[in-house]
């Protein structure tokens, strides 16, 4: 089976005897499962908005919560379904920088998953697996064989969690 990983910042959607892989510290991903279609998708987004809205170099760039949604939401409507079709997981947003100052960090990770709850919300998912917070990374794994999960935080032993 093909891999194909996921940088932050990254963004893949389609289907295919293919692996979806990403490693979080702070930052989030979304997976997207269509159980029927057999189609699925991942982002990596390291911050919850772009803030520079309105730049047309920007509007695209996936590293920010808010830009990746919409272009999940795009692939998914270009597929011929909604929402409400898909399996969706939320996972990371680790306090990755307990070490620095709390005002420098500003705790990007909850941030993060605040960014990702409304958006997921706002845009009519329903979050079926989840992973969030705490002071260690996961690496995220999404078959888009069969909509399998595999989660695995720090060196912890790896989570399975079959398509609903």
């Amino acid at each position: 089976m093909a891999e194909h990983y996921l940088y932050p910042g990254g963004l893949w959607f389609g289907r295919g005897n293919l692996q979806l892989r990403t490693l979080l510290g702070s930052c989030v991903s979304i997976t997207l499962w269509h159980p029927g279609l057999r189609v699925g998708g991942m982002c990596h987004y390291l911050l919850p908005e772009d803030t520079g809205k309105g730049r047309a170099a920007t509007r695209n760039d996936t590293r920010y919560a808010d830009n990746a949604m919409r272009s999940l939401v795009r692939s998914i409507k270009k597929a011929g379904t909604c929402a409400q079709d898909y399996q969706v997981g939320l996972f990371g947003g680790g306090n990755m920088f307990t070490s620095l100052e709390k005002s420098w960090s500003v705790d990007v990770g909850s941030r993060n998953i605040a960014a990702g709850y409304q958006l997921v919300r706002e845009c009519g998912f329903t979050v079926a697996y989840e992973d969030l917070g705490g002071k260690l990374h996961r690496q995220i794994i999404l078959d888009l064989v069969d909509g399998t999960l595999h989660l695995r935080r720090g060196t912890e032993r790896t989570l399975v969690f079959p398509a609903l």
